[in-house]
């Protein structure tokens, strides 16, 4: 999970975020500052006095602000943005509250049909090419453990590398895409195979699993269609389960199922729903510790708070990073 602490500088077109913990290696670190653009999507609207810069201190001192601060006096709103989200983008967006938001990379955009199988995310039927600093866990058998451990300190691979079994030929380690292409490309390994999820109770908390779906996992996940605005829907069992809850919290759409399968809202029989908004399904880089899109559900639009245009510095392992000095992402 990617938590950031937010630095008191809000204005309409930019936020700048520091990160104290991150979910996202090898794209982004602890400590790093990022700037992000919210003119890219359109900048969300206040939505009363309080959201405002400045004008918010008026307010705060009044007798009655801490029971008004919460209250929205003004409808959700987006001005139009210079361009759409698009498959790839690295996201800020709110989740629980206000003060703290989350960095994922966008998988899939509203109308997408996404699953992950043995770890690869497909698309609408396409192999989505993952960036190059995509993480998951390896296991291979290196050539020779004397010379593995000689070049491997001067790739400055940040990660460590576990023995599978005592001969010390078979190894595990948490890599990128491009950590093992060099890895490859030195001629140091072979029999490279990635490792994937097996059923974990633990993973009952997964987004949609249950029902049919009952044995998804982090690596072998969906398919699931994700929700366009305008976009209809036959409401079945499964469809019902996957999208209740989403339609109850971000639409205000309490869709009620009876005992003989049928589906009411406001006492009326409904058989099918038409999405109000559009969704995205958002991943980290480092997907075996990301808490992202499979955990918590399809992200809303009107929670984007912009995209990540660069790292302005870090101070990554306590030190300054001259080389992620407004690094792009």
């Amino acid at each position: 999970m990617i938590l950031f602490i937010v630095i008191n500088v809000r204005i309409l077109i930019a936020d700048i975020y520091l990160i104290p913990s991150s979910s996202m290696e090898n794209t982004l670190y602890p400590k790093d500052v990022i700037l992000v653009n919210k003119l890219k999507y359109g900048p969300n609207l206040p939505r009363s006095p309080y959201e405002i810069p400045w004008v918010n201190l008026y307010y705060l001192l009044q007798d009655n602000s801490k029971e008004a601060v919460t209250k929205k006096r003004w409808p959700a709103k987006r001005l139009a943005g210079a361009s759409h989200v698009k498959q790839g983008d690295v996201i800020v967006f709110k989740n629980f509250s206000k003060d703290v938001v989350f960095v994922k990379r966008c998988a899939a955009i509203a109308g997408d049909t996404l699953k992950i199988k043995n770890g690869e995310v497909i698309t609408n039927n396409n192999l989505y090419d993952a960036a190059e600093h995509i993480r998951n866990n390896y296991a291979f058998k290196i050539k020779s453990p004397k010379g593995f451990y000689n070049t491997i300190d001067s790739l400055n691979i940040d990660t460590h590398f576990y023995s599978l079994k005592s001969d010390g030929y078979w190894k595990e380690a948490e890599l990128s895409y491009l950590e093992i292409e060099k890895l490859k490309g030195l001629n140091l390994i072979d029999s490279v195979q990635k490792k994937t999820d097996v059923y974990i109770l633990d993973e009952k908390k997964l987004y949609g699993r249950g029902g049919e779906n009952q044995a998804w996992t982090l690596d072998n996940y969906g398919p699931v269609v994700v929700p366009r605005a305008g976009m209809e829907i036959q409401l079945t069992n499964e469809a019902f389960r996957l999208y209740r809850g989403l339609i109850k919290h971000n639409e205000n759409v309490f869709i009620k199922r009876k005992k003989n399968n049928t589906f009411h809202v406001n006492g009326k029989r409904i058989t099918s729903y038409t999405f109000k908004k559009n969704y995205y399904f958002m991943l980290g880089d480092n997907r075996k510790q990301s808490r992202d899109s499979r955990y918590f559900g399809f992200l809303p639009e009107e929670k984007i708070i912009g995209k990540v245009s660069c790292v302005l510095f870090s101070n990554k392992d306590d030190k300054f990073q001259w080389n992620r000095l407004f690094k792009g992402v």
